[in-house]
């Protein structure tokens, strides 16, 4: 497999295989919650993988919830896997009209797929062979699409007459602080044998995490290494420019997806022009969904109003559910804060001091953090970093007009190392400034202490070769090679001006006019931005190799380079970037990547508490 270790720790694709191993050897029940995403369907088929590598003559089950709308390629995925295994499987496909909650309307908190009455209006045809909610005898009107899994697990090890249960989970504790805090507060209730990565949910029946600790790269690695099918949509959202980590295939009317609910209308029109007359909210949603118009970006406070006043306001213009909703957020909250307090860092502590905010510090916390509870009032703004730390009536703004009828917004997310992380790529990867052009500092050296790269996508054709060689003869060197200086084998290398090295290497007339001496500048840069460099001196001379540009993007990609800085350092359009995306999927960019050695230690983001 190629796979990479450190001595004597086990990378995260071998602790799968050893957690698979106890799952398949100990449970005579077996079943996988898959969606059609990325980690869901990575484990799908590694389970797959490890029946059929070890002859088990079992059938794996798949649970799967159909929620009506979605992407016709998750779809396609999901037909496409399960057909190709159907051998091995028993599928349960529930099309079943519980409550999911929306955040793309005021006046809707939920809807629900499938629905008898609004069967015209259907964004698609149900499936065949789907279950329907006659097949569930626990099924009722009032139930939450999260309560019907709960219920379903002890429904199906009911159905099986089986000795133990376990549900196969494809969470990773990098995804949310939600699915951290599924995993690691499980710690407190009983767990099968101790393993962390086990949670009781009823009796002989577990969830299990197989790959709680894999990262979003691992995943990737995983379909790249061992060519796993997988659901062609996340090579669009890469092409769209969706990032890795915020590419997600789940119900499209969450508060995690508005911003990229208008891809629908792009990747998929059809299924988009459907949704708008299914659920409240979709067109404006699809529209708005980053701007401050659904609490994206700069909240405006309307000019003589206080926050709290704006909030009432915002209240007032709800349907009574919703408003009632947030008005018992907001009473949880405040008794929070005034009887318990929140954790709170000691410089955080200092700032609301020197803003003269009344607190109360508390010595001991019931949370493994080192940050110390502290008593307050609802505030009704605070100019502080740590905005998202304190209760402000400013905060319950936001949460009302981004629709989060959850009020996530309100609790402590880890949102810090998210916004740092691309900003400290950007700077890593940044054009370093120089005080002076480079070709101020000519200077001749020998040829054969410079060494060509191995990434010039340029090609000349012969004629011009000889032209080129022709015109050095009669006119000299009238531009300088471009360098970089490995000060660790003494060279240099090429940036731009291989033809022109090329011409003095193989003219001997040239050679022996010039003394083996080639005209260089030099420029000190990391190899990303040297590529870049490459490109932008010769885009418009000659013709580029398309698997050569290939290999740059894919590279550039690698170093965690946006669209946006691709397209502006190498001058390149979006068209063409996305034209040379689409010759190779996503999973190729990982398939040389090694697994991930995990992590023991959980974020220290992932210590905060929410309501």
């Amino acid at each position: 497999m190629g796979k990479k270790t450190i001595t004597g720790t086990k990378n995260v694709y071998e602790l799968a295989q050893e957690r698979l191993k106890v799952i398949f050897n100990e449970f005579d029940n077996i079943y996988v919650s898959f969606s059609g995403g990325k980690d869901s369907g990575v484990l799908l088929n590694m389970c797959i993988d490890y029946i059929r590598r070890n002859n088990l003559k079992i059938r794996l089950g798949v649970f799967h919830m159909d929620y009506e709308i979605q992407y016709k390629m998750t779809i396609d995925y999901v037909d496409r896997i399960l057909e190709a295994n159907k051998d091995i499987l028993d599928v349960y496909r529930v099309c079943v009209p519980f409550r999911v909650s929306t955040c793309t309307s005021m006046y809707q908190s939920f809807w629900r797929p499938w629905e008898d009455n609004k069967k015209d209006i259907w964004v698609r045809s149900m499936p065949k062979k789907a279950m329907k909610k006659e097949d569930f005898p626990f099924y009722n009107t009032t139930m939450w699409d999260y309560e019907f899994q709960m219920r379903f697990a002890q429904w199906i090890h009911q159905k099986k007459d089986a000795v133990r249960t376990c549900c196969l989970i494809g969470i990773r504790t990098q995804e949310s602080f939600n699915r951290w805090r599924c995993i690691y507060m499980s710690r407190k209730f009983q767990m099968y044998h101790k393993y962390k990565w086990t949670s009781k949910v009823g009796n002989d029946i577990y969830n299990a995490y197989p790959i709680f600790d894999w990262k979003t790269t691992d995943v990737w690695t995983a379909n790249g290494k061992f060519q796993w099918d997988y659901n062609i949509l996340y090579d669009l959202y890469y092409r769209a420019g969706v990032n890795l980590e915020r590419q997600r295939v789940a119900s499209p009317f969450i508060n995690e997806a508005q911003e990229s609910l208008a891809l629908y209308r792009v990747l998929d029109p059809n299924t988009w022009g459907k949704m708008i007359g299914r659920v409240n909210g979709v067109n404006f949603t699809g529209m708005y969904g980053g701007t401050h118009a659904m609490g994206w970006q700069s909240v405006k406070l309307p000019e003589g109003y206080t926050w709290r006043e704006f909030m009432y306001f915002l209240l007032s213009t709800l349907p009574e559910r919703a408003r009632k909703n947030y008005l018992r957020k907001l009473s949880v909250s405040v008794h929070f804060w005034r009887t318990k307090g929140g954790c709170l860092s000691d410089a955080t502590i200092q700032k609301l001091n020197e803003a003269k905010v009344p607190i109360i510090v508390m010595d001991n916390s019931n949370y493994k953090t080192t940050k110390k509870p502290v008593r307050m009032e609802y505030q009704d703004d605070i100019d502080i970093p740590e905005f998202r730390e304190i209760p402000t009536y400013k905060r319950m703004c936001v949460c009302i007009l981004k629709n989060d009828h959850a009020c996530k917004y309100m609790g402590f997310s880890p949102t810090k190392e998210e916004m740092s992380k691309r900003s400290q790529v950007m700077e890593h990867y940044s054009i370093m400034s120089v005080d002076k052009s480079p070709v101020y500092e000519v200077k001749a050296v020998p040829v054969e202490k410079v060494y060509a790269n191995d990434y010039n996508p340029n090609v000349v054709a012969p004629p011009e070769m000889k032209l080129l060689e022709l015109s050095i003869w009669e006119d000299g060197f009238t531009m300088p090679c471009v360098c970089y200086y490995n000060k660790e084998e003494d060279n240099y290398i090429l940036v731009d001006g291989y033809h022109r090295y090329t011409v003095l290497k193989t003219s001997k007339r040239i050679y022996k006019r010039e003394n083996g001496l080639l005209p260089i500048v030099v420029i000190d840069k990391d190899l990303s931005n040297r590529m870049s460099s490459t490109i932008r001196h010769n885009r418009a001379r000659g013709m580029h190799n398309i698997e050569l540009m290939c290999n740059i993007v894919a590279e550039l990609d690698r170093a965690g380079m946006s669209d946006q800085w691709i397209m502006k350092n190498i001058g390149m359009d979006r068209d063409e970037l996305l034209r040379l995306k689409q010759i190779s999927g996503l999973a190729d960019l990982f398939a040389n990547r090694e697994f991930s050695i995990p992590d023991e230690v959980a974020p220290t983001e992932m210590e905060r508490k929410t309501l």
